[in-house]
């Protein structure tokens, strides 16, 4: 599928993780939060995992991930790629690393919610582990299945070279093991050359490990639609950018 001019397309495989089966409604967000939806200000303990932008030690940070925090940290990976790019070119780059990293997080929780129900049952972690790693138990539930090498977990370890090649084969690994995903993230290429070359090493080491600091999973959300707004918000920036 060839690279889409128009923004939909582009967004289509983020969009089966943020609403499904449902297209975009608009370009605008509805709104940015829910009316009198407060937000908790907790302190941040030692080791603490949570959904946020990295900030300073001892900083306090809101919780939970509020709509402002998430389009600011989308517009911080815009800047990593700003150049001589403009936002019809990086723009499927940030919204092919939203896709990686949410559904890895998505992923994740239920395969510890599997090795839990095994261990439960008597099971052995290291033969929960093992079990949680079937894809029978995943389809059930709607949530895609993620292969190892497309976790966003092993992109942080493993990807220090030629990145490009991995996030492809990251996306391709998702897109081959759930046939709802069939071709839509074919226009998502991470060794797309743009200009004269291609996005450095460097600066998709920049992405990964910018979207390493927040977590995506459905309880980590101010409010439901979050993504979803955050989505619609996004595609009339990216649109505006575009002229």
């Amino acid at each position: 599928m060839a690279i889409g001019s128009g923004a939909e397309l582009d967004m289509a495989p983020v969009m089966f993780l943020i609403r499904p089966n449902e297209r975009p409604r608009s370009t605008r967000p509805q709104a940015k939060r829910p009316p009198g939806l407060p937000v908790r200000w907790l302190p941040v303990a030692p080791g603490a995992e949570i959904p946020q932008v990295a900030g300073k030690p001892n900083e306090k940070i809101p919780m939970p991930l509020t709509l402002d925090q998430l389009e600011r940290h989308l517009f911080s990976a815009a800047d990593i790629l700003r150049g001589k790019m403009d936002a019809s070119e990086f723009k499927e780059y940030i919204f092919g690393m939203l896709f990686l990293k949410r559904c890895s997080d998505v992923f994740d929780k239920a395969r510890n919610d599997v090795i839990k129900k095994q261990m439960e049952k008597g099971v052995s972690e290291e033969q929960a582990k093992q079990d949680s790693e079937n894809k029978v138990w995943y389809g059930k539930t709607g949530t895609f299945w993620v292969p190892p090498h497309s976790r966003f977990s092993y992109l942080v370890d493993e990807a220090h070279e030629n990145i490009g090649d991995k996030l492809n084969k990251a996306l391709g690994g998702i897109e081959s093991e759930n046939i709802a995903l069939e071709g839509v993230l074919d226009h998502i290429d991470f060794t797309r050359k743009v200009g004269q070359s291609k996005i450095s090493d460097q600066k998709l080491r920049q992405l990964i490990n910018h979207f390493s600091e927040i977590r995506l999973r459905n309880e980590d959300f101010e409010f439901p639609d979050l993504l979803g707004a955050a989505y619609e918000y996004l595609i009339g920036e990216f649109a505006d950018s575009a002229g």
